[in-house]
């Protein structure tokens, strides 16, 4: 098969769209987040009890699976501005949460313009911050996203 088209990527690994930054596993954000949630003392995994959750930046959609399979979070979003990692997203949660447990969906969202999209409880992420430029919408999607009260956990 072809993994670069199936990846979105043109072949010899550039990406098509978007900077294919989200067509990887970054394994360490994702640990550290796994670790909160549902260390040894139990995490913070009682905190997403009953409560809406987004993932910014899924990627591929490896945090999203984790959370739709192993937590009891009334909804999950997970989003991401590239519709190749959303693809890889919609088929990594299809594959590993299924229609069990959480129920979920797959969205894009602009930071820049994240009017609409919550709110939310909890907003994740998972090394989303990679360039300084992003910080400051990052922010903003941040606030405008999350209910009053509400926790963002990011790595």
């Amino acid at each position: 098969p072809d993994t670069d088209a199936a990846a979105g990527r043109a072949p010899g690994g550039g990406a098509r769209r978007g900077d294919g930054t989200g067509l990887d596993v970054w394994p360490v954000a994702n640990e550290v987040l796994a670790q909160a949630l549902w260390g040894p003392e139990g995490g913070l995994g009682a905190l997403l009890v009953g409560r809406t959750v987004v993932e910014l930046g899924c990627g591929c959609g490896s945090l999203a699976a984790l959370v739709a399979a192993r937590s009891q979070a009334a909804r999950l979003v997970a989003t991401d501005s590239d519709p190749c990692a959303l693809r890889l997203a919609r088929h990594t949660l299809e594959a590993n949460a299924g229609t069990r447990g959480v129920p979920w969906s797959v969205a894009a969202l602009d930071w820049r313009a994240p009017d609409g999209a919550g709110p939310f409880d909890v907003v994740l992420g998972a090394e989303v911050c990679y360039v300084s430029s992003l910080g400051a919408p990052l922010a903003r999607a941040v606030a405008a996203l999350l209910v009053e009260g509400g926790t963002a956990l990011l790595a």
